[in-house]
C-alpha cells in the first residue's frame, strides 16, 4: 500500500478488500465488478469508475474536494479508506497529489518518486508481511504508465487548496515527507516527531510479541526455561500453570500490567502492549530476557533478529515520555548507521512507508546533501 495522509491509501485493483470503504478506478473487470455489493460486505464503496474522469468532476467537483472528502470520511469513521486503481489511474492520482504537495515540484523527482512506489509495492506485495497479498498470478500489478503525458495534463492544487489541505491534514502525510520537511527546511517537525510515535509504537509492538512468543512457544523446552529461572518445570501435564508463574521473566510477559492479554495477540495500534505503564525496571528487564533468548539459540541463530532490535527500547522516550528534538536528533543518526535489522519506524513491518525513501533521505542527510532532501519537502 501506498500511505497519501491520515488512513488513506493506494493500492492495486488486482488486491480488492470489499471489508474496507474505498474508491476504485479501474478500467479493469476487477475493478468494478463488486460495485453495488456493500449488503453483503462490511466496507463502502465511495465511489466508483473506469477513470479518473468519472470521479473528478463527476462526483467531486475537485481534486481539492476529493482529497478533503477523503480525509473527512476517516475523521469519521476512524477507519482506513483505500483507493483501487489500474496502471493509468495510479499514475495520475500519483501525478496530481505529489505535484500538489511537494514544496518545489520537479517532473524527474515525481517520475523516480511513482517508479519507486510501484517498484516497492511489487516486490513485497505477495511477502509475508503484506496485509493483502491478493492475485498469485503477475508478479507486477502496479505500474508507473504514460508518465510524462499523465504528468503535463495532471492538474494540481491552487496555492489557497495546498495551503488549506495542509494546513488541516499536513501532519498526517507520509512520514517520508515530513522527514524531508525537517531534514531540509526544519519545518513539520513537531508533526514528524508524533507520526515517528505512532509507528515506533507498531514496531516496538511486534518486536515484544516476538520476544513473547518464543516464551510461549518454548514452554516445554526446558535447558531455555531453566536459563530463565521460572517458578517451575512445566510439563504436558501442568503448562496451563504457567499463566500463574510470577518469576521475572515470566511476569514481564504476563502481567496485566504491561499486556492487554497475557496470550498472544496480532500487533495493532489497540492498546495490546500498555507502553505507557512500563518503566525502566520493565524495560532493562526485557533486554536482560532479550539477551538470554538469543543467546540460547546463538548457534542456529533462530531468534537472532531480537539481537539487533534491542537498542531501539533506548528510545522508549519517542513514546511515553518527552520527545525532545535532541531525542528525534540522536534517533536519525542511530538510524542513519542502520543498525537494526529494519528502522524502527521505516521498518518492513509497516508497509505504508516507503523505506527506501527514507534510506536516501537518511543517506543524503548524512552526506550533508541538503539540496536533494528538499526536493522531497512539503
Amino acid at each position: 500500500m501506498i500511505h497519501l495522509f491520515k488512513k488513506v491509501y493506494i493500492t492495486s485493483d488486482q488486491v480488492i478488500d470489499v471489508n474496507v470503504d474505498r474508491y476504485v478506478v479501474s478500467s479493469r473487470i476487477n475493478g468494478t465488478m463488486l460495485y453495488g455489493a456493500e449488503p453483503l460486505t462490511t466496507g463502502v464503496v465511495q465511489g466508483v469508475g473506469s477513470t479518473w474522469a468519472d470521479i473528478i468532476p463527476s462526483q467531486h467537483k475537485t481534486w481539492s474536494a476529493f482529497f478533503n472528502a477523503l480525509g473527512a470520511r476517516c475523521e469519521k469513521t476512524g477507519l482506513r479508506v483505500m483507493i483501487y486503481v489500474d496502471d493509468e489511474a495510479y499514475t495520475e492520482i500519483m501525478s496530481v497529489w505529489l505535484k500538489s504537495i511537494l514544496k518545489t515540484p520537479s517532473k524527474s523527482v515525481i517520475e523516480n518518486l511513482i517508479k519507486v512506489y510501484s517498484f516497492r509495492f511489487n516486490a513485497f506485495y505477495r511477502g509475508r508481511l503484506s496485509g493483502n497479498n491478493g492475485l498469485q498470478g503477475p508478479e507486477t500489478i502496479l505500474n508507473m504508465t504514460n508518465f510524462s503525458e499523465t504528468y503535463d495534463s495532471a492538474p494540481k492544487l491552487t496555492t489557497a487548496q495546498r495551503t488549506s489541505f495542509l494546513n488541516t491534514y499536513g501532519g498526517s502525510i507520509s512520514v517520508e515527507y515530513l522527514l524531508a520537511s525537517h531534514l531540509g527546511n526544519g519545518t513539520y517537525t513537531e508533526q514528524l516527531k508524533n507520526v515517528i510515535s505512532v509507528l515506533m509504537r507498531k514496531d516496538l509492538e511486534k518486536y515484544f510479541y516476538e520476544l513473547k512468543e518464543i516464551l510461549w512457544i518454548h514452554l516445554l523446552t526446558d535447558w531455555f526455561t531453566d536459563t530463565l529461572n521460572l517458578k517451575q518445570d512445566y510439563t504436558f501435564e501442568n503448562i496451563t500453570e504457567f499463566l500463574q508463574d510470577d518469576s521475572k521473566y515470566a511476569e514481564i510477559l504476563l502481567s496485566d500490567r504491561l499486556w492487554a492479554s497475557p496470550f498472544m495477540q496480532t500487533a495493532s495500534t489497540r492498546g495490546n502492549v500498555k507502553f505507557e505503564n512500563m518503566t525502566p525496571e520493565d524495560i532493562q528487564t526485557i533486554k536482560e530476557y532479550n539477551v538470554l533468548a538469543g543467546a540460547d539459540w546463538n548457534e542456529e541463530n533462530g531468534y537472532i533478529v531480537q539481537k539487533s532490535e534491542v537498542c531501539k527500547l533506548d528510545f522508549m522516550d519517542c513514546i511515553t515520555g518527552e520527545f525532545t528534538d535532541d531525542l528525534l536528533l540522536k534517533l536519525l543518526e542511530t538510524e542513519s548507521t542502520y543498525a537494526h535489522v529494519a528502522g524502527s519506524f521505516f521498518s518492513l513491518d509497516l508497509e505504508t512507508v516507503n523505506h527506501y525513501l527514507v534510506q536516501s533521505l537518511l543517506n543524503n542527510w548524512k552526506q550533508g546533501n541538503t539540496d536533494y532532501i528538499k526536493q522531497f519537502s512539503l
